[in-house]
């Protein structure tokens, strides 16, 4: 009974503002060191640097390459997850003058850096580091975009973030999935601009899709692996492929999960055939520079 009512007791403590926010400086320990130009890593292997976009198994990939990461000796650091839980700036939201104050933090060697939803401007002797930039047809992105705004995205602890969330959260709860397809494709298509530009001037960063780690997670796997030079176990390496096998058996939709449903395409069932042609010409460049087949003008009848 006594254990019952201490660990009632420490569970409440635990939730208090100051041990709260103890415990995110311990778990940010890292990204605070790099803040400070405090550096530990001893491991001559290259960085690496996971970029993404919001939609693109991010957190699914993040979480992967932590693990592959771990096994080899990296330190892991997380710049927007730390900017999510403290009033500090997400680095890729930053222009290429707000960025400077920060680029200090990116070390080419001994270090994994995930996952930016953008690029992040600047960053000094980028062709040293193993770059990986993971995609996904942006129409279905803002498909997944819209439904997980409007019911699934976790909030974060800033709040000043939190705020900011719960006010586009409510923005875009009074919005029509299709009049969200529209609204955010700009910032959606100057995003990938970014990275088409970056490939374009580095062409050895690796370009992953969504579209292939559901098709054929191993090989998919497997190239990621080779590209960032990690050797992993063969327990993990089973362990993450009976995972993926496990989680893109999932049919049904759930619009209320974070990873509502796998399935590809779902664009063309989800948003009006208008907003298709719509989406076809304005995201034309982007779709064309990742290999996402789209017709150069498409006409439905009404």
């Amino acid at each position: 009974m006594l254990s019952k009512a201490k660990q009632s007791i420490y569970r409440r403590v635990r939730r208090l503002p100051f041990l709260q926010k103890r415990e995110l400086q311990r778990r940010f320990q890292i990204e605070e060191d790099l803040l400070n130009g405090r550096i530990h890593t001893t491991v001559a292997q290259p960085s690496i640097l996971h970029f993404s976009i919001n939609k693109a198994a991010t957190q699914y990939t993040r979480r992967i390459l932590l693990r592959c990461g771990r096994e080899n000796g990296l330190l892991p650091v997380q710049m927007s997850a730390y900017a999510w839980s403290f009033d500090f700036p997400y680095l890729f939201k930053l222009s290429a003058e707000e960025v400077k104050p920060y680029l200090h933090i990116f070390q080419p060697q001994g270090y994994l850096y995930t996952v930016f939803g953008g690029m992040v401007e600047g960053i000094p002797n980028l062709d040293q580091y193993r770059t990986v930039i993971m995609v996904r047809d942006p129409r279905d992105v803002l498909v997944s975009g819209f439904y997980s705004y409007t019911h699934s995205h976790i909030a974060p602890t800033s709040e000043e973030k939190l705020a900011e969330f719960e006010e586009w959260r409510s923005y875009v709860q009074n919005m029509t999935l299709d009049e969200y397809a529209v609204e955010i494709s700009q910032d959606l298509r100057e995003r990938l601009q970014k990275y088409l530009a970056v490939t374009a001037v580095y062409p050895q960063i690796c370009v992953l899709k969504y579209e292939q780690m559901i098709a054929d997670f191993p090989s998919w796997l497997d190239h990621l692996l080779d590209y960032c030079q990690l050797a992993i176990s063969p327990n993990l390496r089973a362990e993450l492929i009976d995972e993926a096998n496990r989680s893109n058996q999932k049919k049904k939709e759930d619009i209320n999960q974070h990873r509502r449903q796998v399935t590809p395409g779902e664009h063309e069932q989800k948003l009006k055939p208008e907003t298709v042609d719509y989406l076809n010409n304005y995201l034309a460049d982007v779709l064309a520079g990742f290999g996402y087949a789209a017709p150069e003008k498409t006409i439905h009848e009404s």
